[in-house]
């Protein structure tokens, strides 16, 4: 067994002997704990055989394995370091305190009166309520299932795709909100900000760094400069005095930005190490946000945003998990089990916390490319079953007129393992010849004779590369079994 399917196999095992852990004792004692060298059969059989045995491990695997021990690779919401973890106690609503401080009045030895006198703070208050409930649905059939016990690769493959489309799902969903906290705070006079232009010479990157610097420097001391809360409705009292700890002051920036000043002088900026100045640091692609229908579970556009970097105090961010579990279901019609994710969430900004946006337009370059047809009965993905096969899709561009100059593929990788003459990143191009149309924004594949006619699917993981912009694309195609 070669060293990639023995890994395979330990972490499948892993997998199954911790669901056979949690199972009823009635269920361990016909499952038997899986050692090196046992096929999975010897697990699969009394799992499949059994209803009661299918039904728990289920259960088991859903609720108590994929939700919490199992680690595959999925995306990651680079902002979710932002949040604050669970309100206590539990519910629905948080309230933030903030005082501002107390000035002082002149000595009098003869103001005896003054102790009797009731001296008032200037006490801010804010509540967030709890305003994202989303539910995210998990289907296993029982043919699936069987399918994922023919070996330990379909195995791990199996929970991974699982696990992948519901955790990425959440990731991503998080990360559009924490976004859209943003755009929407700035365009209603929440948080603080100004314009300025993209850096086109290296004097204009300086001074930007120049900006970001004083920006952060100046929110270290005691000001009403850098929070709104006074011209927000229902504020009470003087302008919110706040200050921010240096450790605590996160740039969040966007990509063409920080490539255009760089890491290293932005570090140098602030007199810190480059690894040191990443922890106060948070690149994003940019501070547009997708827009979600949640009736019909699809998203719809994106609403674009000019903002190119947000200097701020990490308070600034009240973002509270409030529930996240798993409500199972079971349809014998279909013998499928319906699980459904919850995520609870609460989304706020703080307005007592220092905050500065910095509005800077983007340059005419391509912002986004969206495949809107892959003229495909076969669903969303391109499909070459034979040497001679062709397909092509279309295409649309962030902004609406631009015009792509180049377009290249880029392989990843393969799903499937046990084949023959499987693609690398070097020689996937000697599979698939790709051509692009300016005008009619369309792309052609065209498979080549490494494609076989009669031969198993493979599924290969890929990305389009449009002028710098990436898009994940699937191509299938069919390979020789080892």
């Amino acid at each position: 067994m070669s060293s990639k399917k023995m890994t395979e196999a330990v972490k499948a095992q892993k997998t199954l002997n911790a669901v056979r852990s949690m199972m009823s004792e009635s269920a361990q004692n016909d499952v038997p704990v899986l050692a090196e060298g046992d096929a999975i059969s010897k697990f699969a059989n009394p799992i499949l055989n059994y209803k009661a045995h299918t039904n728990e491990f289920i259960s088991v695997l859903v609720d108590r394995i994929m939700f919490t021990v199992v680690e595959v690779k999925r995306y990651s919401n680079r902002l979710a370091r932002l949040k604050k973890g669970r309100p206590y106690p539990l519910g629905t609503d948080v309230q933030q305190i903030y005082e501002n401080p107390v000035n002082p009045m002149g000595y009098n030895g003869e103001n005896l009166s003054g102790i009797l006198k009731l001296y008032k703070g200037d006490t801010k208050v804010a509540y967030y309520s709890r305003n994202r409930q989303d539910v995210f649905p998990l289907s296993i059939n029982r043919e699936e299932l069987i399918g994922a016990f023919v070996s330990y690769e379909k195995f791990n493959r199996f929970v991974s795709a699982k696990i992948n489309s519901v955790f990425s799902g959440n990731e991503i969903r998080e990360f559009n909100l924490f976004k859209q906290s943003i755009v929407d705070a700035y365009a209603n006079n929440v948080i603080l900000g100004r314009k300025l232009a993209m850096p086109a010479t290296k004097d204009e990157a300086e001074d930007m760094v120049a900006t970001i610097r004083e920006t952060a420097m100046n929110m270290t001391f005691p000001s009403t400069a850098y929070n709104n809360y006074i011209n927000q409705p229902g504020a009470v009292g003087d302008p919110v005095e706040t200050w921010s700890e240096a450790d605590r002051i996160v740039i969040i920036i966007r990509s063409d930005l920080i490539n255009k000043l760089g890491v290293k002088v932005l570090a140098m900026a602030f007199n810190m190490a480059e690894t040191d100045f990443r922890n106060n640091l948070i690149v994003v692609d940019s501070f547009d946000y997708d827009n979600y229908d949640l009736e019909n579970r699809k998203r719809t556009g994106k609403t674009l945003s000019d903002i190119g970097f947000v200097i701020c105090d990490e308070t600034l961010f009240q973002v509270y998990d409030n529930i996240q579990t798993a409500a199972e279901d079971f349809i014998g019609s279909s013998l499928t089990w319906q699980y459904f994710f919850h995520v609870w969430q609460i989304y706020g900004i703080c307005p007592f916390a220092n905050a500065m946006v910095f509005e800077v337009p983007k340059a005419d370059a391509l912002q986004g490319l969206t495949i809107t047809n892959y003229n495909n009965s076969d669903g969303n993905n391109v499909v070459l079953a034979n040497p001679t096969a062709t397909q092509t899709i279309n295409y649309a561009t962030l902004p609406e007129d631009y015009a792509v100059k180049n377009i290249s593929i880029e392989f990843l990788n393969m799903i499937e393992t046990e084949f023959s003459n499987p693609p690398t990143k070097e020689n996937f191009h000697t599979y698939v010849n790709m051509t692009f149309n300016a005008v009619n924004k369309t792309i052609t594949f065209a498979a080549t004779e490494k494609v076989v006619a009669a031969g198993s699917t493979g599924t290969c993981l890929c990305e389009l590369i449009a002028d710098g912009v990436r898009v994940p694309i699937v191509i299938i195609l069919n390979f020789l079994r080892e």
